[in-house]
């Protein structure tokens, strides 16, 4: 009598879902212009990608370090891919405090790609 059935089982509605988190990266995009969303396919499989990138040419570009991200990597794996949302949007932020100088300093010298969700 104590067994629950998976299929009934909710998933809180603060979770995302994958095409949510694009959706909301998309639109986080239309105002942050370092931030691009785009997909790669890898063995036939569509995966996300947030590119964060403010290089005005190729010679600064070779000075910068890449970071890669990674996020969603197990079957139902909800909190991961929530930090790669809210990564996101921290990186996005226009704010004048002092972490916002920090986030300027982190893009000057790095070029960040982040996969959200890579187990779809």
């Amino acid at each position: 009598d104590n067994i629950i059935m998976a299929s009934t089982l909710r998933i809180a509605e603060f979770y995302h879902t994958t095409d949510e988190i694009v959706k909301e990266a998309i639109s986080i995009a239309s105002d942050c212009p370092h931030l691009t969303v785009s997909e790669e396919i890898y063995n036939n499989v569509s995966l996300p990608v947030f590119t964060f990138d403010r290089t005005a040419n190729k010679k600064e570009k070779a000075k910068k370090l890449n970071a890669l991200l990674i996020f969603g990597e197990h079957a139902r794996e909800l909190i991961s891919p929530e930090l790669a949302l809210a990564f996101t949007k921290r990186m996005c932020s226009r704010n004048t405090d002092k972490k916002s100088k920090q986030i300027e300093k982190l893009l000057q010298g790095f070029t960040f790609k982040i996969y959200p969700v890579v187990n779809p």
